[in-house]
């Protein structure tokens, strides 16, 4: 089985460009564009890479995250919080997050970390 990486985006060019940087990284895209809907996916799959935007329907990004923290299941998952806004924005350093990237998605550089966070999974 192609090891997953799960993409919270609502925006869709974004997330369309994910999901490609995803392919091309050799991880299987799953995607969805609210954080309700990502809770739901997080509580059955154990994916290597979460993709998580912060401003996101129902239920926000830094939401999806406390749930990351508290699932010991998901400890080895790397997560990268993709967003426009400024890091300080949101205090993401005292999160489970491993990245934090900021817009506009640079595909080579993106493409080396998920290259690399499959490496430090496996």
């Amino acid at each position: 089985m192609q090891p997953q990486a799960l993409i919270v985006e609502d925006d869709n060019a974004t997330s369309t460009l994910l999901q490609q940087v995803v392919r091309s990284a050799g991880l299987e895209p799953l995607y969805t564009e609210d954080g309700a809907t990502a809770l739901q996916i997080l509580e059955q799959i154990t994916p290597v890479v979460v993709m998580l935007d912060v401003l996101l329907p129902h239920v926000n990004g830094l939401e999806v995250l406390e749930f990351i923290e508290q699932t010991p299941r998901l400890n080895n998952s790397f997560v990268i919080v993709i967003s426009s806004h400024d890091p300080s924005d949101y205090g993401w350093e005292t999160t489970r997050a491993n990245l934090y990237y900021v817009k506009p998605i640079r595909v080579k550089e993106l493409r080396s970390i998920l290259q690399a966070a499959i490496e430090q999974a496996s």
